[in-house]
């Protein structure tokens, strides 16, 4: 016994030591893993790496080589255990860390992990646990989903994950609240008895709160509809040859396609070339309608849910058409049928028209008793006309038209008849030597006649005076008078027309042409200073060819003097006798004739002019006027102007016979009050001067106001004197579009505010530019008138570094000084002597810009 307690009180001790080291140790030595958690929770698939370290906290002995251990699940990881989860050294610089790398994080790896490290016999270890987690995953929950009406339908969203997630649901963002129509069940949302209430978006939400993670998904869900017409085929009208569509329409969840089914048939109806099916829209097009379209038409819409049918049908029309309307041919006098043959279903209306008339041929009756139209027999309109006359022959316009449509076809009538020529065929032509012209022949017969030109009885030949053209019922005769020809070429010339029905005949005269008698009379209209209006009446004679224009020539009248009288014989000496000046105009016979002498006497010749040449002249004398005043100015400009502007134009005025040398131009406004009285405003004046070379007629006024009257006046003025005043005037500005005003009132700043707007500008920043070199280098304008007109001394400051290190540069030489001194020279007088004064030293306040001390001068 007492054996026993010596080994029990040795045992006691050896526990005591060592856990007396062990405590010794596990305050100097600690195992370190990182990251530090007793647990650790990661997602398959994913990698992670951990660290465990020994370190020693007595800093000046060196850590015992002790390269910790890595276990799981009691069983050491070494770096060959796989290549998937191992160990890694980090050198021999660093024998107390060992890492443990685990890739692609999978079952197997969960459980316990132990770092461990043996100290002299004392073992320390770190213990930490890794846990595997699925993350949510909606293993089937369709984003669209169509369950079918009025049913107990279940809402798709099954979701996985470890921990396993709790599921709620939303809709139209408020949590769905389960019971009554709502319930969650395994495999996602039950609703009972589901409605199109029920349509929009669900969120289904999955969450494990423990480790705070969640997900959701947004599940649209439309209810199916079984289909429903909503328009069936009902009956369809169409024409044979046009095109004709069979609509059905159905409303349904899926939308409903369609098929066609004809006259009870078991087969759906399909496309062709000429029919085309659209299962989507339910539309049949027809292209084109025939007669064998016709019939009934069952549509079917159906869909995943359902179907339903309704029937409908197809007429098919015949449009109208004419099958036959031939020409007819008959002789003057006789009695003819126009036969037009047609088809339609229903029967159509028919009409007969001769193309150019008004008047329309139907069975109701016609103006003309020789004329009527007769459909007694089936499908055919006959056109009776008795006794043809001239005007019956034409074409003639077949027309059947119904609500289905329409068709017509032309046919021609022909009337024989013998020639004829119009009453007013020409009966003359007139030819002189070295004239070329053609004696023409038209002719109306049917069929075409035969055309001869003869002379008495001798038939016309192609010589060198005369060339035979004909075309059809017309025929020239071309003749080239010679000098030698104009003894016989003159007279009369036989047309001669022949065809089946007779011959006729028509005399035309070949009229030797002379020149035109002088004019019947030569008249002053309007006489001036300077000029002269004539006014030509053409000569009763034109000499067989139209007075194409008129020769004018005139001359100052001659003065005669040292008249004397040898017996009935008078002599002239002639003194003056200017040369005559001529003029030709065509297509007038009034003459305007300037640049005359004022108060001068001149001789006019007029002499009419045709192709032939011209004829004698008729003569009148005429005094111009003294010079004198201009006439008063004609304005021709419009009285409607624009908003803010308006361009005057006038005739060219009469000058009085001496130039214009300036207008005076004026204008005013013009108001009425509320009573109606006009009131006039004050006067705009102004001058123009005109030049000679370029002669004003026209003048712009600018700076008007919109919507205003204005009247305006001008006259001109030579060296006689002013005009009077143009006749009342008065114009209209219209109301300006906004684009205008603003053109206007950019308008309005012009060019002397611009150039003055630069220029202050331009100071401004010379004022700116000057401030800173004062304040940051210490010259310029200012700071010349500071040192050397107020008397400031320049002073250099710099602020002291702040702590961060950061320093200001100073412009001066000295700027590592505190404060600094200058010695200026000041200029005094006039003389340019100069004064050296020295500066006080001036301290300076880092806090302000005024120095504590100024200098004494």
């Amino acid at each position: 016994m007492e054996m026993m307690g010596i080994l029990d009180r040795r045992l006691l001790a050896l526990v005591l030591v060592n856990a007396l080291f062990a405590e010794f140790v596990s305050g100097r030595y600690e195992l370190i893993v990182r990251p530090s958690s007793e647990s650790f929770t990661k997602a398959l698939g994913t990698a992670v790496v951990f660290t465990c370290e020994l370190t020693y906290s007595d800093q000046g002995e060196s850590v015992p080589a002790a390269r910790p251990k890595w276990y799981h699940n009691s069983i050491e990881i070494t770096d060959k255990t796989s290549s998937r989860r191992y160990v890694e050294d980090e050198g021999e610089d660093w024998p107390n860390i060992r890492k443990l790398y685990i890739t692609d994080i999978s079952e197997a790896d969960i459980g316990d992990y132990q770092c461990t490290a043996d100290i002299d016999g004392t073992e320390m270890k770190k213990t930490f646990n890794l846990l595997l987690y699925k993350d949510i995953t909606f293993d089937y929950a369709p984003g669209v989903q169509h369950p079918a009406i009025s049913t107990d339908a279940v809402i798709q969203c099954q979701v996985s994950g470890n921990p396993k997630p709790q599921l709620s649901w939303r809709y139209k963002g408020v949590r769905l609240q389960m019971g009554g129509r709502h319930e969650t069940v395994e495999n996602g949302l039950h609703i009972k008895n589901i409605t199109l209430q029920d349509n929009g978006i669900y969120i289904c939400r999955a969450e494990v709160e423990a480790v705070g993670r969640y997900s959701e998904q947004k599940i649209s869900v439309d209810v199916h509809i079984p289909p429903k017409i909503t328009e069936g085929p009902g009956t369809s009208e169409g024409v044979e040859g046009n095109d004709l569509s069979l609509s059905c329409k159905a409303e349904g969840l899926p939308h409903p396609e369609f098929q066609y089914y004809k006259d009870g048939s078991s087969s759906p109806l399909v496309s062709s070339k000429r029919v085309n099916v659209d299962s989507r829209t339910g539309n049949v097009f027809f292209s084109p309608l025939m007669k064998e379209d016709e019939g009934n038409y069952t549509c079917l819409a159906h869909n995943d849910v359902g179907n339903q049918s309704l029937s409908g049908k197809v007429i098919v029309y015949v449009k109208p058409s004419i099958d036959d309307f031939q020409n007819v041919s008959m002789t003057e006098g006789e009695a003819t049928s126009m036969i037009c043959g047609y088809r339609g279903d229903p029967q159509p209306n028919i009409t007969i028209q001769k193309v150019g008339s008004t008047e329309t041929y139907s069975p109701s009756g016609t103006e003309d008793q020789r004329i009527f139209l007769s459909t007694s027999q089936p499908h055919q309109a006959n056109l009776s006309i008795g006794s043809l006359i001239l005007a019956d022959s034409g074409d003639y316009v077949c027309k059947v038209e119904s609500k289905l449509g329409s068709d017509e076809k032309q046919a021609k009538l022909t009337v024989n008849y013998r020639p004829r020529f119009s009453e007013t065929h020409p009966k003359s032509v007139h030819i002189w030597a070295g004239k070329t012209r053609n004696i023409t022949c038209d002719v109306q017969a049917e069929p075409m006649p035969t055309l001869t030109w003869l002379r008495g009885e001798n038939r016309i030949a192609d010589n060198d005076t005369f060339h035979v053209f004909t075309e059809g019922r017309k025929s020239n005769l071309q003749v080239q008078v010679r000098e030698n020809d104009q003894s016989w070429v003159y007279g009369s010339y036989i047309c001669e027309a022949t065809n089946e029905w007779g011959i006729n005949k028509i005399d035309i005269e070949l009229i030797r042409a002379i020149v035109p008698d002088s004019p019947e009379s030569v008249n002053v209209s309007e006489c001036f200073p300077t000029g002269v209006v004539l006014v030509i009446s053409p000569p009763l004679n034109d000499g067989g060819e139209k007075v194409k224009g008129y020769h004018v020539e005139y001359f100052e009248k001659p003065v005669y003097t040292n008249v004397s009288f040898v017996g009935d014989a008078q002599n002239q000496d002639v003194e003056y006798a200017p040369i005559p000046i001529s003029v030709h105009i065509k297509d007038t016979n009034r003459l305007e004739i300037e640049a005359l002498k004022p108060n001068t006497t001149y001789v006019f010749r007029v002499k009419a002019e045709n192709d032939v040449g011209t004829g004698n002249p008729r003569e009148l004398t005429v005094k111009t006027e003294a010079i004198r005043k201009p006439d008063p100015i004609k304005i021709t400009s419009d009285k409607q102007a624009s908003a803010f502007s308006y361009t005057i134009t006038w005739k060219k005025p009469i000058t009085g016979g001496l130039p214009i040398k300036e207008y005076e131009i004026k204008y005013r406004e013009v108001k009425k009050d509320e009573s109606g009285v006009q009131k006039l405003g004050e006067w705009v004046k102004f001058v123009k001067i005109d030049s000679p070379d370029r002669p004003m007629l026209s003048y712009d006024l600018t700076d008007l106001q919109q919507k205003t009257n204005y009247q305006l006046e001008v006259r001109a003025l030579n060296e006689e004197g002013w005009s009077d005043f143009n006749a009342e005037f008065q114009f209209s500005t219209r109301e300006a579009d906004p684009s205008e005003v603003a053109r206007m009132q950019a308008a309005s700043v012009g060019p002397g505010a611009i150039v003055g707007i630069v220029i202050v500008i331009f100071v401004v920043l010379l004022v700116i530019i000057d401030i800173l070199c004062y304040f940051v280098n210490n010259c310029g304008v200012t700071m010349f008138i500071c040192v050397h007109l107020c008397g400031r001394s320049t002073v250099f400051t710099k602020e002291k570094a702040m702590e961060e290190g950061e320093r200001e540069c100073l412009k001066s030489d000295d700027d590592r000084k505190e404060t600094e001194t200058m010695t200026g020279t000041l200029k005094e007088g006039m003389d340019g002597q100069k004064e050296e004064i020295d500066s006080s030293e001036v301290a300076v306040d880092m806090k302000s810009d005024k120095p504590e001390k100024t200098p004494i001068i």
